[in-house]
């Protein structure tokens, strides 16, 4: 937030104090995010979230008058993104890679799936040692809310972290880039992830179609989304889902949900299913 408010001095030709904040410039900056620099929406409401707290903290510090920050009012625009989640069988694919060539590509992907069978986020699944683990849990502080974390070890999860009960034999990348273009590495070697998927994201004032390969899509965060859409569509309560993600919220929470309605009615066709297997045993002859 502090490059894009240098780059906006740059624009308006004048240096900017917390005494001068107002309504009307604040107003100029995001339109200015929005023209300017042709973000997209959910990353321009960032930046104005972002600096709602700059200016809570200034506030604080006795930089910025509580009249004057009453007065602000920062809408942070979102906008529903067709983000995409690794189903069971992709995940399946993940755990089936092999690079004898480059095994360190291997512990990647191993990380990669052990934060998708638990909710992890990057900041979290990079910083776990052996230590991490025991009594079928892994148990950490959430870095990102500095909250407790108590994750279930999810069966297939199991054997992959039962290859490190002496410790990680690599260091994973403490920069979320890094990881990122690490695991494609890996995805780009799996092959039912080589077809295509298109997003639509709003930038500036145009919605745009971009279209990759899925493969190209995959990063550190895709493991949330995968976790918490998988147990949703495996009927597990919406709130022991949470529990583990950590969502405190059910509209957060709801987010992460990347199921089609077409996979939404598969799931619960499934449920019924087993709900009612009764009434088939009494049909039979």
């Amino acid at each position: 937030i502090k490059k894009a408010f240098a780059e906006f001095e740059t624009e308006v030709g004048k240096k900017l104090y917390f005494r001068n904040v107002d309504q009307d410039l604040l107003d100029e900056f995001e339109l200015y995010l929005i023209h300017g620099k042709n973000l997209a929406i959910n990353t321009r409401g960032k930046y104005m979230q972002m600096l709602l707290v700059v200016f809570k903290y200034a506030q604080k510090k006795k930089l910025l008058s509580r009249d004057a920050l009453m007065d602000l009012k920062i809408v942070v625009a979102t906008e529903e993104s067709d983000s995409i989640y690794m189903n069971e069988k992709e995940l399946e694919a993940f755990g089936e890679y092999r690079n004898p060539d480059n095994p360190y590509l291997e512990f990647i992907r191993d990380m990669f799936l052990i934060a998708a069978y638990s909710s992890l986020r990057h900041s979290d699944f990079s910083r776990l040692t052996e230590k991490n683990f025991f009594d079928n849990r892994i148990r950490t502080i959430q870095k990102k809310v500095g909250r407790k974390a108590v994750i279930s070890i999810h069966p297939m999860a199991k054997k992959v972290i039962g290859k490190y009960a002496n410790g990680f034999t690599y260091e994973c990348p403490k920069a979320t880039q890094v990881f990122n273009e690490l695991i494609r590495e890996v995805a780009k070697d799996i092959k039912c992830l080589d077809y295509d998927v298109q997003k639509r994201i709003t930038k500036g004032t145009k919605e745009i179609t971009i279209v990759k390969k899925k493969w190209e899509w995959v990063s550190s965060h895709v493991c949330r989304r995968s976790f918490c859409t998988n147990e949703f569509l495996a009927g597990t309560n919406v709130e022991l889902i949470m529990a583990m993600s950590g969502h405190t919220s059910y509209k957060s929470f709801k987010a992460y949900v990347k199921a089609s309605l077409e996979e939404k009615a598969d799931a619960i066709e499934r449920i019924w299913e087993e709900r009612y297997k009764h009434l088939r045993d009494e049909e039979q002859p």
